[in-house]
């Protein structure tokens, strides 16, 4: 029996699936149709990539500054309010990056005739091996019919 995914949270064989996320289960292989992944909205993947989180971050700082300096260096109360402003939008980005990247990513199918979540994690290389090894199962599967 070969083996194709063995892991803290998943085991995956050339006949079967068993996963503890997001609770233990275990489905043979051959019984499962519509494989997918759940995508995310576009916003949200784009809100959980590192350079957005960076960026909002220094844009929060650097907006911090800009609004304790700007009244006594500039002498212009209006450069201490667009601070604020700014470090209130870069602090919402900043909140909706860090949320985004918990949101769970989901392997799903149909397992006679009822929709079920295979396997569920908030790590992206995980999903990709997991993803991966249930296609090399179900191409060995496929193969030895």
């Amino acid at each position: 029996m070969s083996v194709y995914y063995v892991g803290a949270t998943a085991r995956i064989t050339e006949s079967r699936i068993e996963s503890k996320c997001p609770a233990y289960q275990s489905f043979p292989i051959r019984e499962l149709e519509h494989i997918h992944t759940v995508r995310q909205v576009r916003i949200m993947t784009m809100a959980a990539s590192i350079p957005v989180q960076v960026c909002s971050i220094g844009a929060s700082g650097l907006a911090v500054l800009v609004a304790l300096a700007g009244w006594p260096l500039f002498d212009r109360p209006m450069v201490t309010v667009a601070g604020a402003v700014v470090l209130a939008l870069a602090l919402t980005v900043a909140t909706a990056s860090a949320r985004a990247r918990k949101v769970p990513l989901e392997i799903r199918a149909y397992h006679r005739g009822r929709l079920v979540c295979l396997f569920s994690t908030t790590d992206r290389l995980v999903l990709g091996q997991v993803k991966r090894a249930i296609l090399r199962a179900m191409d060995a599967m496929s193969t030895a019919q």
